[in-house]
């Protein structure tokens, strides 16, 4: 992927599986919308860190987390909707080979998983990454 990526900064356009979608079955299919509560408020943004902090800091102003080799490959939810579990577990697989990253490689870890035993949110039909990184944290403490 990260290979494929540095060879190549164009996009290929063809025909793929969504070419014999009109735009309304696309969208219904693939668009489900965004489920807000109160998870994500603006008051856990208060403190973003300002352009002047990062230069103040030393920050560097680009840096690819894919040139150091701690992301899983790409994964395709198909028509399910559950962008919110694949967010969260592939942050996971990345927080955990930047971590242990001299150890281990970066492990792939069940999307699936988190999809069917998550029960605050809605499976195929949508969730919070919110309430789903809370249940990964729950659940790696109690090894089930």
């Amino acid at each position: 992927m990260n290979k494929a990526y540095n060879n190549s900064h164009q996009a290929v356009y063809g025909i793929n599986k969504f070419a014999d979608l009109t735009q309304e079955e696309f969208k219904a299919q693939y668009l489900t919308g965004l489920k807000r509560n109160g998870c994500m408020r603006k008051q856990h943004f208060a403190s973003a860190v300002t352009p002047k902090d990062l230069k103040s800091l030393g920050i560097p102003q680009k840096f690819d987390w894919r040139e150091k080799g701690v992301l899983t490959g790409i994964r395709n939810q198909e028509s399910c909707g559950a962008c919110w579990s694949f967010s969260v577990v592939e942050t996971m697989e990345s927080m955990y080979a930047i971590t242990y990253k001299s150890n281990f490689s970066t492990p792939e870890l069940s999307v699936q998983q988190l999809i069917d035993c998550d029960y605050d949110n809605s499976g195929c039909k949508g969730g919070d990454i919110c309430k789903a990184a809370v249940w990964a944290h729950l659940f790696s403490r109690t090894g089930d």
